[in-house]
């Protein structure tokens, strides 16, 4: 089961991966989606009051459908239950916790650059050009993660050291 591979990857697994074969990769990222936010700080302010939910949005093109919803189907992080909320841009003003882009390039850089800065982290997918905070990166049908721990830290997001121990870091521009 993903949420099983995916605890035991967080446990400190030595295969930091989730195999393609028995989900489509959709459902990969989908359960990712949910299993990122106990992994990840968000400072106070990142909610408007102690009973807001936790927004989990889809920005621009879908990929997940139903299979969003059905891995959320009662998920929580912390105390708080999670919202799905399906998006056409971004923007600060919704109030997103994590969010995840998807698009054209242009679409995603500018989908970024709009939440730059605020407490909010940014997954995207490596064919997409622009990385956010959490980047999928598919090698030999698996889900691995990027995390750039230096976007987290703008955007006022502490991430784990667990989380950082499985996820590669994204790898520089060349000079």
């Amino acid at each position: 089961m993903v949420f099983g591979a995916l605890a035991g990857v967080l446990a400190g697994s030595a295969q930091p991966s989730l195999a393609l074969d028995a989900p489509p990769e959709r459902a990969v990222k989908a359960a990712y989606l949910y299993k990122l936010p106990p992994f990840v700080e968000w400072p106070a302010n990142a909610f408007a009051s102690p009973a807001d939910p936790f927004r989990l949005c889809v920005v621009g093109d879908d990929p997940f459908g139903a299979s969003l919803d059905e891995a959320g189907q009662g998920q929580s992080t912390g105390h708080r239950p999670i919202t799905v909320l399906r998006l056409k841009i971004a923007t600060p003003d919704e109030h997103c916790q994590l969010m995840y882009i998807a698009g054209d390039p242009q679409f995603v850089s500018q989908g970024l650059a709009a939440v730059d800065g605020t407490p909010v982290l940014t997954v995207t997918d490596e064919q997409t050009g622009e990385k956010g905070i959490v980047t999928f990166v598919t090698v030999e049908n698996r889900v691995h993660l990027e995390i750039d721990q230096q976007a987290a830290l703008r955007n006022h997001l502490n991430v784990s050291s667990k989380l950082l121990d499985i996820a590669a870091a994204p790898e520089e521009p060349p000079p």
